[in-house]
């Protein structure tokens, strides 16, 4: 059952949970986070674990790909991940973008079907993104799409209606 969430303290809850989590597993795993949030933004309704599954996968696959970009040794390369909230006429816009090497231009329009993933054997079981589109799109009659990120990699932007 969706119920009004205050968005911008749920989101930030998991860019801290999915941080230490890779740190959990990547000791040495830094980043800079960039956050910009809308406080103009009123409570969105969501249901709230689905919604959190979708942030993790998606703030989970950003630091992933920028501490993949910084083990290739690339100098001077700053690992960074944005998250920004928006409103934008009737919906609630939330942006996740890194500066990792992003998704090649050809499998673009595959990344939201079961079972795609564009990461090595055994580390994915592309399921994130299907299942997010679905928790966003179908679940939340919202939307979920791929652009380039201004940084360089990957940016994912949600749009949620306020009612």
């Amino acid at each position: 059952e969706a119920e009004p969430v205050p968005l911008n303290e749920f989101l930030d809850q998991y860019v801290a949970l999915a941080f230490h989590g890779m740190r959990a597993q990547v000791q040495d795993f830094t980043v800079t986070i960039e956050r910009d949030y809308d406080d103009t933004i009123p409570a969105v309704p969501l249901i709230r674990q689905d919604v959190a599954r979708v942030f993790v996968n998606l703030l989970n696959n950003a630091f992933q790909a920028v501490n993949d970009r910084n083990m290739s040794g690339e100098p001077d390369f700053d690992p960074t991940v944005r998250v920004r909230t928006a409103l934008q006429d009737d919906r609630a816009v939330i942006v996740v973008e890194d500066n990792g090497s992003g998704v090649p231009e050809r499998l673009r329009r595959k990344i939201f079907e079961p079972f795609f993933t564009t990461k090595a054997a055994g580390s994915g079981t592309g399921l994130g993104l299907s299942l997010s589109y679905e928790i966003i799109v179908d679940g939340h009659r919202g939307e979920l799409h791929y652009e380039t990120s201004e940084l360089g990699g990957a940016c994912f932007v949600i749009a949620l209606p306020l009612k």
